[in-house]
């Protein structure tokens, strides 16, 4: 999300985010994948808030320690999976910048000596374990860097007409690695089984997974489930056969289109139902997605960590916004405005989100009278660092639905019990 930006703006963004369950349009899919089951997520993926963490950026030390020292600011966020962005050496030959990309991986048995040892990255996922917190690191399993300890084996690379090693897309700092060769598949196999069986890592956030034939996904998560199999595998891409038996989670890259559209002018509020709806069609019955939201504001706008911090806290309060089903609600001016409710077993959470600079009084399909209680998260005043989060904080009052009125770029979130 660009940053220029406002806060409202984002913050409807966040909204949408972390309180809806399916994401938008589909690639080509094999066939039947719809109908059938996604691989199962265990709980602690189902309730994840993953941080993703580029080292070197997270800090003025750049390492580690530096992120260890850090653990317990990111417990109190609301942070359970922390995402380490590559932590291999990174490759100097064709290098973009000066330093070169963390995707153009030199060795992955290695860790760039910048951020520090294998016992300090063993430190900083005994830390976070002992937090209630899980550790995954990036794998870049599609490429590798031009100088990368593999090319003694040319033979793991793609080539060209020409007979030259050849790079993926216009990626031209990177080399393409050839999963033909059934012994890159080994190679590759047993790298990722190191990672869970020395560092005691939980999963892995796999860089253009979609671009990894699917059955080396498939076969290497048997493998590792052998060895540890409480972990997770995120993959970058949004392919739905990934999340039939390799992934538990992908990204959201339709919806955050859609969402981008809706609030550049660009698209009606309704096209985000139509894109959730899209996904429902294509992807496996229970299929999970991770949401992307822009964080860098919060270094301008001290409110913004704060709106994270209630949202999360909201989000684990009750049953509905994890584990509910989603039904889109009527309004009386859906090209502006998207109404949706989110049904669990104790609770239902209704969610109305105005995408205009206009104020909007109108009704939403909420049945006669409907009985709710406000709970918007209240995220204007400073809290102390130490300041616990109280469960549902900001707005409590009764409220008679379908009336609603929503400020310009507002929202409101309204809760009912039902037992």
């Amino acid at each position: 999300m660009p940053r220029k930006w406002s806060q409202g703006l984002l913050c409807r963004a966040i909204v949408v985010g972390l309180l809806i369950s399916a994401t938008g349009r589909a690639q080509q899919s094999q066939p039947n994948v719809a109908k059938a089951m996604a691989r199962p997520a265990r709980d602690w993926v189902r309730d994840g808030v993953i941080y993703e963490i580029y080292p070197r950026a997270f800090s003025a030390e750049g390492n580690f320690r530096s992120i260890t020292a850090q653990l317990d600011r990111l417990k109190t966020l609301g942070v359970t999976i922390v995402w380490l962005m590559p932590i291999h050496p990174i490759g100097q030959e064709k290098k973009k910048g000066t330093i070169g990309s963390p995707y153009a991986v030199r060795d992955y048995y290695a860790i760039n000596p910048d951020y520090g040892t294998r016992d300090d990255l063993k430190q900083l996922i005994r830390e976070a374990h002992k937090r209630r917190m899980k550790v995954i690191i990036d794998i870049v399993a599609n490429h590798t860097s031009w100088d990368s300890v593999m090319m003694k084996w040319p033979e793991f690379y793609r080539h060209d007409a020409a007979g030259k090693i050849t790079y993926p897309h216009d990626w031209f700092d990177v080399a393409q690695l050839n999963y033909d060769n059934p012994k890159l598949r080994e190679y590759m196999t047993e790298m990722l089984k190191f990672w869970i069986r020395e560092f005691d890592l939980d999963g892995f956030r796999c860089d253009v997974a979609g671009d990894v034939p699917t059955d080396f996904w498939e076969k290497a998560r048997s493998e590792l489930d052998k060895i540890k199999p409480d972990i997770f595998m995120l993959a970058e891409a949004h392919k739905p056969e990934l999340e039939m038996k390799a992934f538990e989670l992908d990204y959201s890259w339709p919806l955050h289109s859609a969402l981008t559209d809706v609030l550049q002018g660009r698209g009606r509020a309704s096209d985000l139902r139509m894109a959730w709806e899209e996904e429902i069609k294509e992807w496996p019955r229970g299929a999970l997605h991770m949401r992307p939201v822009f964080w860098p504001i919060a270094e301008r706008r001290s409110e913004f960590p704060r709106f994270y911090q209630r949202m999360i806290a909201l989000r684990q309060s009750g049953n509905a916004l994890r584990r509910g089903s989603l039904e889109w609600l009527h309004n009386s001016d859906e090209s502006r405005v998207v109404t949706y409710v989110r049904r669990g077993v104790d609770d239902e959470v209704l969610v109305a989100i105005n995408f205009s600079n206009q104020t909007f009084l109108g009704v939403v399909e909420a049945g006669e009278s409907a009985a709710y209680t406000e709970i918007t998260p209240e995220v204007g005043a400073p809290q102390p660092p130490d300041a616990p989060v109280v469960e549902n904080s900001g707005k409590q009052r009764s409220v008679g639905l379908p009336a609603i009125s929503l400020p310009a770029w507002g929202y409101r979130i309204f809760q009912r019990r039902l037992r």
